[in-house]
């Protein structure tokens, strides 16, 4: 039996130029630096019943013997960001000839690593890459982000080349037959994160699917069951209930998996595609079921990609998954356009969900989205710049350890139109002629508490509420309105129109709850009012232990429906009696996100 252990000099940097005092250091621990490459790494072999230390060298040879290397293009012999099938175990080849893979722990992109070193302490990590390098073209070399932050490392560059994103100071680059298996969890299933295809996650298969799909109509047998939905591995479920809930059973979203690549996109921008569209969404609307190793192809992905660590096997949020997803790798049109109220300003932002913040309302025993979202919106004077195709909204609590309310009931259908700038309303005092005015401050008094929205008012209205004297300090800004509604008012006093106003609504689709950091999702299968709604759990029940593997479930949830539908006073009271379901309480009480759309404006998105 033997203990390898590398001298500092096995990593690969290509941070700044060290400082002196680090040269010294470095110098002393024996490390052999030209131009930020290592011209040789050695291990020492000890034996437990030796007295000898045998001193091994091994030679990392340099590409250029004869010239500077900065004068040499670099060569792009080195691996994508997921190992191509040529640099897989036992088949790697790179540079001039064949690769020698020693690699008999069969490690891989997300694999949780040690590399034991000279000093007598190892160093952890995880895998963050794999492939050739010009310096090195008869080994594989492993770049991976150390768990602790060291002077020498990078932050997943070498030689001014990215091989992947990292914290500054914890890119770690050495040759892959120098890693093993982090023997701190030699006894836990975590540290096999990596993409092994023929890990045994069931016999269910999960085909790869390309195309256009379209999402199934309703809640079909062959979508229900047990081993039905994502399957879940590793912490995953903040993944599996965000995706079935947005591309399950509605097509809101499809524009993801269709979009043509742009310049300015990722040169992996058509293999994360192609991952969720064939691989994920498709095999889910046609065959009800995607297995675990396919979504953890996507989560290879996005960790490799966007900046947020650890989503192969850490527990995360939906939104930093969606952040990674849309924002970084895809580069989506951002769903949502936020600017201020005001009608002078301009400029506004963009983005993918709306976290609702408001004040609690210590009277209220059940919040209703359709409040908290006019609340936050007004209290932070914004206003959608256009009606979105799909809204995400976040409810006002902090992951598993803290909600404002005990109970949040999403409403099934949702008004936006006070919330969106262009869109005609109604006098909130007089309710027949259009508001051309609105007011803040009417709104947080309370003034027309039974309107909907904040305080709006035509210019008649307008007029007489704030020419009272109690009223003066009030701060009635004009609304933004389209040119025609400019002629309405006075078309009505002459009789020659009859104003009509079309509400701009949204329909729930999808409520993620949370509980003891664990991800489900009820979801509408269907597009009509009426549609039956199903409960997604990937990690619903187990098939073994250590070895074993996640049973996802897709259940019926009649429930669902029936309660949203209820009135908060009938929720309460049902709650006294002792009268609501446990899939009831989990959909009322762990709300997380909640999804809207608005099939309409899907259309032209």
């Amino acid at each position: 039996e033997s203990k390898e252990r590398v001298q500092p000099a096995s990593h690969l940097t290509s941070h700044q130029s060290p400082t002196s005092e680090d040269e010294v250091k470095q110098f002393e621990q024996g490390i052999n630096r030209t131009n930020g490459s290592v011209v040789t790494a050695k291990f020492v072999s000890e034996r437990k019943t030796s007295e000898i230390a045998e001193a091994m060298e091994v030679e990392m040879e340099r590409e250029m013997t004869s010239k500077d290397t900065s004068e040499e293009p670099y060569a792009h012999s080195h691996a994508p960001t997921l190992p191509r099938a040529d640099l897989a175990v036992d088949k790697g080849t790179g540079g001039n000839g064949i690769m020698s893979v020693d690699n008999h722990y069969g490690l891989e992109v997300g694999s949780m690593v040690e590399v034991p070193m000279a000093d007598g302490v190892p160093r952890y990590g995880v895998i963050r890459w794999m492939g050739s390098m010009p310096q090195v073209k008869e080994k594989l070399v492993a770049g991976l982000e150390l768990e602790v932050k060291e002077s020498a490392c990078s932050d997943g560059t070498f030689n001014k080349e990215r091989y992947f994103t990292c914290p500054a100071g914890r890119g770690f680059f050495v040759l892959l037959e120098h890693c093993r298996p982090d023997s701190r969890f030699a006894n836990s299933p975590i540290t096999d994160v990596s993409l092994n295809a023929e890990k045994d996650f069931g016999s269910e298969p999960s085909p790869e699917i390309p195309g256009v799909t379209m999402p199934p109509k309703t809640l079909e047998d062959n979508h229900r069951g047990q081993m039905r939905g994502l399957q879940g591995h590793h912490n995953s479920c903040y993944l599996d209930a965000t995706l079935f809930s947005m591309f399950a059973f509605t097509s809101v979203f499809d524009t993801l998996l269709h979009r043509v690549k742009k310049d300015d996109d990722l040169e992996e921008y058509d293999k994360v595609q192609s991952v969720l569209r064939n691989l994920i969404v498709n095999p889910l609307r046609v065959k009800g079921f995607v297995r675990a190793d396919r979504l953890l192809t996507l989560r290879q992905l996005l960790d490799q990609l966007s900046s947020t660590a650890g989503l192969i096997n850490e527990e995360k949020d939906p939104e930093e998954f969606l952040n990674s997803l849309l924002q970084q790798v895809l580069k989506a049109d951002p769903f949502l356009h936020l600017k201020p109220r005001d009608v002078q300003e301009k400029k506004g932002e963009g983005a993918f969900l709306y976290q609702i913040i408001t004040d609690k309302d210590e009277s209220v025993k059940i919040a209703q989205v359709q409040t908290m979202l006019e609340q936050s919106f007004i209290s932070a004077d914004l206003i959608l710049s256009e009606v979105p195709s799909c809204l995400i909204l976040q409810m006002p609590r902090f992951g598993n350890r803290y909600k404002m309310y005990d109970m949040i009931l999403p409403n099934l259908e949702l008004d936006v139109t006070h919330i969106v700038e262009n869109v005609p309303r109604e006098c909130t005092m007089c309710g027949s002629d259009v508001a051309q005015y609105e007011c803040k401050k009417c709104y947080q008094k309370g003034l027309l508490k039974d309107g909907p929205g904040i305080a709006s008012y035509c210019k008649g209205c307008h007029e007489k509420v704030h020419g009272h004297r109690n009223r003066q300090d009030h701060n009635p800004k004009p609304i933004l309105l389209p040119r025609v509604y400019g002629y309405y008012s006075d078309q009505k006093k002459t009789g020659e129109r009859q104003i009509t106003f079309l509400k701009q609504k949204m329909d729930l689709f999808a409520v993620v709850c949370i509980e003891t950091s664990h991800y489900v999702a009820f979801v509408k299968c269907g597009m009509d009012e009426n549609a039956p709604w199903c409960f997604f759990d990937s990690m619903a029940d187990r098939k073994g232990e250590r070895n074993g593997y996640n049973i996802p479930a897709v259940t019926p949830c009649p429930e669902a429906l029936e309660w949203l539908s209820k009135t908060p006073e009938e929720i309460i009271a049902a709650k006294e009696r002792g009268e609501m379901p446990e899939k009831v309480r989990r959909l009322l009480g762990d709300g997380y996100l909640c999804m809207y759309q608005n099939l309409d404006m899907t259309m032209y998105k």
